[in-house]
C-alpha cells in the first residue's frame, strides 16, 4: 500500500457543542480501493478518559489495515496565521480501533490561545491529519514477524518461475492460437471464479478454451495471478484487463489498475449564527420589587432550538455588596440537539465573555461582573452614577449541528508512477496462497506429506517453487512422484506445519529457541534458504551463555559460516562466563576441534588487546 493522507478540517470547532463521551464522526474515506473507514473525535474525552481536557481521536475498522502504520496529528488554526498545537501523549490500539489522546500544550511565548484574541467571537478550525503507510518489519525476539518485503518478493519470483517453466502443470488454457499451461491450485487460490467457470462443464478435460479473453489479456492476467505483480514495462495495458479483473473478482488487480488519490481532504462545518440583543432596564429599582425580571424572548437565528430568554436579579453578598446577576434560559430544548452559546454582555464600559452548552432547558447563570451601588435611594452601575438606566447589550453566537462534505482529493504523483508502485505490491499473493494451505479442508491438492499418522495435503506447484529438494523429487522418476506421497522423517508435526506456512504465505510464525533450532534444521534440509536465514537471525537475537555452545555446533554442522562467526564472537566476548560452564566442557568432549577454533580466536583477541595496552604504556613513559 502506498502512503495515504487524510486531512479532516473541522471549521468553527471552538463553537462545537460537546460533552464527554459524545463523538463527532468524520466523513467516510477510502484508504485504498477496498478499505473504507472513518474517524471519531471526542472533544471532551470518551467515557473511559478521566481527563475531560483531552481530545481523543479513534480510527475505526483497524483490523482491515494489517501491518499499517498510522500517525495522527492535531492543530487548531485561527482566522489569522496563528495556531495552537497539541501534545500527543498516548497512543494505542483498542479492539478494532487505533486511539490517540491529545492535550493542549502549556502556554509558552508564541503559542496562540484563542481566548486571548481581541475578537471574542473569532472562529477556529481544528485540523486532524492521519498518515497511513506500510513499511518493512523487523523480526524481534519472541514475536511473530509480519510479512517482510524480501520474503514477499521471493515468493513472487518463485511462483513466476513455475509459470514460466510450465512444470507440473495440470491444466492448459487456450485463447486464439496460444496455449497457456497452468496449475489448478494457483487458479483456485487466486482466481476461483475463473476456475469455477472452466469446470462448469461435465467433462474433465486437461485443456480449456477461454473464449472471453484475447491471448494478450490472458497472458498478462496469468502472469499477475502467479507473481502478484504487474509488469510496469508493458507499454500498453489493455483496457480488457480491468474488465477481466472485475469479472473474476480480482480486487487487488483492480486496485492496481485504478488511479487512487494519495490525499483526501474533508470538511465538517459547525453551523454558527451570530446575533445581538439589547435589553434596556429604565428603572433598576424595579429589581427590588421583583425577585426576577424577564426579558422578551429572542432567537439565535437559523439554529433549531435556539430560542432564548434573559432574566436578571439583584444579589447581595454577606459583605453588603450588590451585583446584578444575569441568567440565560433555553425555551424549547431538544435533548438530542444540544446547542453551544457564547455570550458577551456589556453594560456601559463593563463587559464579560462566557460560554455554555445547553443540553436541555437548564438555566445558565452567567458569571457575575456588574457591581451595583446604592445612592440616594437609587441604584447605579458602578462608575456610571450619572444615570440610573441600565442597558444590557448581549452579543452572542449559537451553534448546533454540523454539515459534512468532502472538499478535495489530491494525487501527489503521476498516474504512471502510482501504477508502478502499486504494481510491485504482491502481498495479496501471500494471503491467497496462505489460504490455499489448509490441512483440514484441502482443496485441489495433488501431493500428501506424511509425518507418522498425520497427513499434510499440499500442492506440487508450491512445494517445487519454494524448495529445490521437493522439485527434484517431483522431476525425477522417484517413488514420491509416482505415489503422490512424501514420507517426511525427523521433522516434528508442528515444525513441518511452520515450514509449509512459510512456503505458502511467506509468513514466519512465532519462534522460541527450540522451535527455531528445529525449523532451522528443516529449512536447511529442504533448502528453503530464506526461512533458514530467519531462524539464524532469531538465534543470533536469542544467544545466551547457556545456549551459545549448542548454536555454535548447529552452525558448524550446517556449514553456516555467518552464524558460526557471530556465535564465536559472542563466546569470546563472554569467555569469562562461558568457559566456566558445563556446556563448554561438553563442547570440548564432543567437538574438540570446534572448541579449539574458539580458543584460537580468543587468543588472537587477547594478543591484540595486550599489544594495544603495551603501546599505551610505552607512549605514557615516552
Amino acid at each position: 500500500m502506498e502512503d495515504f493522507k487524510f486531512i479532516w478540517k473541522i471549521e468553527n470547532y471552538n463553537f462545537l457543542p460537546s460533552q464527554r463521551g459524545k463523538a463527532l464522526k468524520s466523513p467516510l474515506f477510502n484508504v485504498n480501493l477496498s478499505i473504507s473507514t472513518f474517524l471519531e473525535l471526542y472533544p471532551k474525552g470518551d467515557i473511559l478518559d478521566p481527563d475531560q481536557e483531552s481530545i481523543i481521536i479513534c480510527l475505526k475498522n483497524c483490523t482491515k489495515l494489517p501491518h499499517t502504520y498510522v500517525n495522527c496529528d492535531l492543530v487548531l488554526s485561527g482566522e489569522s496565521s496563528s495556531c495552537e498545537k497539541f501534545a500527543k501523549f498516548s497512543t494505542g490500539k483498542v479492539h478494532d480501533c487505533a486511539k490517540w489522546r491529545f492535550k493542549r500544550l502549556k502556554e509558552k511565548p508564541g503559542i496562540f490561545r484563542f481566548d486571548e484574541k481581541v475578537d471574542d467571537f473569532a472562529k477556529a478550525t481544528l485540523i486532524v491529519t492521519c498518515q497511513f503507510s506500510q513499511k518493512d518489519f523487523v523480526m524481534s525476539k519472541g514475536s511473530a514477524a509480519p510479512l517482510i518485503e524480501k520474503d514477499v518478493d521471493l515468493l513472487s519470483k518463485d511462483m513466476e518461475k513455475m509459470y514460466i517453466s510450465k512444470e507440473f502443470n495440470d491444466l492448459t488454457l487456450c485463447s486464439g492460437t496460444e496455449n497457456f499451461p497452468i496449475h489448478k491450485a494457483v487458479l483456485y487460490a487466486r482466481v476461483p471464479k475463473l476456475l469455477s467457470e472452466l469446470q462448469d462443464g461435465a467433462d474433465d478435460e486437461s485443456s480449456k478454451v477461454v473464449s472471453n479473453l484475447d491471448s494478450s489479456t490472458l497472458r498478462i492476467l496469468l502472469s499477475y495471478v502467479y507473481s502478484g505483480k504487474l509488469d510496469a514495462s508493458i507499454e500498453n495495458i489493455p483496457s480488457s484487463l480491468y474488465k477481466a479483473a472485475d469479472a473474476y473478482e480480482l480486487t487487488d488487480l483492480k486496485q492496481k489498475l485504478c488511479s487512487f488519490p494519495n490525499e483526501v481532504t474533508a470538511r465538517t462545518c459547525i453551523k454558527v449564527d451570530r446575533n445581538e440583543f439589547i435589553w434596556p432596564i429604565p428603572d433598576p429599582k424595579i429589581l427590588e420589587q421583583h425577585k426576577k425580571l424577564y426579558s422578551p424572548s429572542f432567537t439565535g437565528g437559523i439554529i433549531p432550538g435556539s430560542d432564548l430568554k434573559l432574566s436578571c436579579y439583584l444579589s447581595s453578598s454577606s459583605e453588603g455588596k450588590d451585583t446584578l446577576e444575569i441568567c440565560i434560559h433555553r425555551l424549547f430544548p431538544n435533548k438530542d440537539n444540544p446547542i453551544f452559546v457564547k455570550c458577551k454582555f456589556s453594560v456601559n464600559n463593563l463587559s464579560r465573555v462566557a460560554e455554555h452548552v445547553f443540553y436541555s432547558d437548564e438555566e445558565w447563570h452567567f458569571p457575575s461582573f456588574i457591581p451595583i451601588v446604592r445612592k440616594c435611594e437609587n441604584l447605579y452601575v458602578l462608575n456610571q452614577e450619572s444615570s440610573t438606566d441600565i442597558t444590557l447589550k448581549c452579543e452572542f453566537c449559537v451553534s448546533g449541528g454540523e454539515t459534512v462534505y468532502t472538499e478535495e482529493t489530491f494525487c501527489s504523483s503521476a498516474k504512471y508512477e502510482n501504477f508502478v508502485q502499486r504494481g510491485e505490491d504482491a502481498s495479496n499473493l501471500c494471503s491467497d496462497l496462505g489460504v490455499l494451505y489448509n490441512i483440514f479442508l484441502p482443496k485441489v491438492s495433488d501431493v500428501t506429506l506424511t509425518v507418522g499418522a498425520v497427513n499434510f495435503p499440499a500442492h506440487k506447484v508450491v512445494l517445487a517453487a519454494r524448495s529445490p529438494v521437493f522439485a527434484r523429487m517431483f522431476e525425477n522418476d522417484m517413488i514420491e512422484k509416482k505415489s503422490g506421497i512424501v514420507d517426511v522423517k525427523d521433522i516434528d508435526i508442528a515444525i513441518l506445519n511452520m515450514m509449509l506456512t512459510y512456503m505458502y504465505s511467506a509468513k514466519v510464525e512465532t519462534l522460541n529457541y527450540d522451535s527455531a533450532v528445529k525449523l532451522y534444521t528443516a529449512a536447511d534440509r529442504y533448502e528453503v534458504i530464506a526461512l533458514k536465514e530467519h531462524c539464524s537471525l532469531f538465534l543470533k537475537l536469542d544467544l545466551s551463555a547457556s545456549n551459545a555452545c549448542d548454536v555454535l555446533i548447529l552452525a558448524d554442522m550446517h556449514g553456516d559460516m555467518d552464524l558460526k562467526a557471530y556465535t564465536k564472537d559472542f563466546i569470546c566476548a563472554h569467555a569469562d562466563i562461558i568457559l566456566e560452564m558445563p556446556e563448554w566442557n561438553r563442547l570440548i568432549e564432543s567437538r574438540i576441534e570446534l572448541a579449539a577454533e574458539v580458543l584460537r580466536s580468543l587468543t588472537a583477541i587477547v594478543r591484540v588487546q595486550h599489544k594495544g595496552c603495551v603501546s599505551c604504556e610505552e607512549a605514557k613513559m615516552g
